[in-house]
């Protein structure tokens, strides 16, 4: 909250660049697509044959690569469960905002996947970014928003991962009386 009201005040007037300019935001997003990214897996079909390490992978053939478990492998994210925005407090941060392939982890290339990565990186990966900070930057000028409950265990039974339960909040009016 503290650079929602040192960007915004007390009168919010929501630009693009004041938006973009929300680092703190930044991390937060990244750290819970980290933790629980939108989709189970990203697969490409093999154009041609391949080797890596002791194994041939012939054209045709589909790889997939898991975003969940990329972004829970310790030596590039320590402590993976835990909720660490500050793990994105790098410049690298900022140009992975910005949609380029330099990632903010000891792993470096191709080891935070929310949004696919390589050639294939989806391209509104930073209008996305535009869109939930202008959201959440409404919602939170306006409301104190307080967990109501357990956060709710991610449900892996889609392509699309969802909550497995009901994520319950409590808000109330900013300037208002409880």
């Amino acid at each position: 909250m503290a650079e929602q009201k040192e960007m915004f005040g007390d009168k919010p007037s929501f630009t693009y660049d004041k938006i973009r300019s929300l680092s703190y935001m930044d991390q937060v997003l990244k750290e819970s697509l980290r933790i629980t990214p939108p989709l189970i897996q990203v697969m490409r079909m093999v154009k041609k044959d391949i080797e890596y390490g002791n194994y041939k992978i012939p054209a045709g053939h589909y790889i997939a690569v898991s975003p969940t478990a990329t972004h829970h492998i310790k030596e590039y994210y320590p402590e993976p469960e835990k909720f660490d925005p500050e793990r994105f407090a790098t410049d690298a941060a900022s140009a992975s905002a910005a949609g380029d392939d330099e990632q903010p982890t000891k792993g470096g290339r191709y080891t935070y996947l929310p949004f696919g990565a390589g050639r294939h990186r989806c391209i509104g990966e930073g209008f996305a970014y535009v869109q939930i900070k202008t959201l959440w930057s409404t919602i939170l000028s306006q409301y104190e928003i307080l967990p109501d409950g357990p956060m709710p265990k991610p449900d892996y039974q889609s392509l699309v991962v969802l909550p497995s339960n009901p994520c319950n909040i409590r808000y109330k009016k900013r300037g208002q009386k409880a």
